[in-house]
């Protein structure tokens, strides 16, 4: 938990401007987040409150980096830090708000920011944290600022376990959403989500493959890397919902085109618990390799070997 005396150094550096200091602030939060180092940038967001000064996106992004703190710190770290980082990120937020989001621009378009997605990503706080009633409290206000979708909605109802209700409100958005909208697949995603935690596998798995056909036809990512890397994530679940339906041949044919597009597919293939069964067959294992192979996480820029 303990952050180099130069890190302080360099933020507590009073000869800098106050924009300077915040940007060397966020920029050493997301060098701590790209390499792993999770409880330093929990402690690192603790002291939040100085460096964001007067920069109401500054406070925003603040909250959403508690969000994603709580999403990928685990274990007693995470459940220490939980109550803090909860107090830091409603202060922050209340901050951002009282400072007021209007004329904040989006750099992409270069249009103004609709003040609904800052209460949708102030929900998500609230439901990362398990306080699902507040995050659907907020969820009202989103409506109230006139937000034409309800996708935040049901991702609060779905993390509720409200998996029914979540389901109809996903299917809503699915059929608003345009045929290429990543509205409409983040929604059938969610809803194949639904279903496997209800245990209805084969339920879930048409909602993967109306994924995978629409990545596979172009529709979702037009960058052709982006695709690939989502084609091949797409096809390794399909290869793990049909290892647990116990349908070898579609098993081996949406694997062999995951690690066709990865290689690093035939690793996790091998040390996914899914495949156990089928790992001394003679198609996995000339397609795989034998053994037991390295679990691996997904991080921005790749994959990352487990220790």
């Amino acid at each position: 938990m303990e952050i180099s005396l130069e890190t302080f150094a360099a933020l507590l550096d009073d000869a800098k401007s106050k924009t300077e200091r915040t940007c060397t602030y966020l920029r050493t939060i997301y060098e701590l987040n790209d390499a792993q180092k999770y409880d330093d940038m929990a402690a690192l967001l603790m002291t939040a409150p100085v460096f964001a000064s007067d920069c109401p996106m500054a406070h925003f992004i603040i909250m959403q980096y508690c969000t994603m703190a709580v999403h990928i710190i685990r274990g007693p770290s995470r459940d220490a830090l939980k109550p803090a980082l909860k107090r830091l990120g409603e202060a922050e937020f209340r901050l951002a708000e009282k400072l007021g989001f209007a004329g904040l621009l989006d750099d992409d378009t270069g249009e103004e920011i609709p003040e609904y997605t800052f209460y949708e990503s102030f929900a998500d706080f609230y439901s990362a944290m398990g306080d699902h009633d507040e995050a659907l409290a907020v969820c009202d206000k989103v409506r109230e600022l006139g937000c034409p979708r309800e996708m935040q909605y049901a991702m609060v109802l779905q993390d509720a376990g409200r998996y029914e209700e979540a389901m109809e409100v996903f299917r809503r958005e699915a059929g608003r959403a345009g045929e290429t909208s990543p509205d409409r697949y983040l929604a059938y995603n969610r809803i194949y989500c639904c279903l496997r935690n209800l245990g209805d596998i084969r339920g879930g798995l048409e909602y993967q493959l109306k994924n995978y056909a629409a990545i596979k036809q172009g529709l979702v990512y037009a960058e052709p890397d982006a695709n690939a890397h989502f084609l091949g994530g797409e096809a390794y679940s399909l290869a793990m919902t049909y290892a647990n339906l116990e349908e070898y041949d579609n098993m081996m044919k949406y694997l062999t085109e995951a690690v066709s597009i990865n290689r690093c597919y035939r690793d996790w293939a091998r040390a996914q618990g899914a495949f156990a069964k089928y790992r001394e067959t003679d198609a996995f294992v000339r397609l795989c390799g034998g053994g037991e192979g390295k679990a691996y996480s997904i991080h921005a820029g790749g994959y990352h070997e487990f220790e």
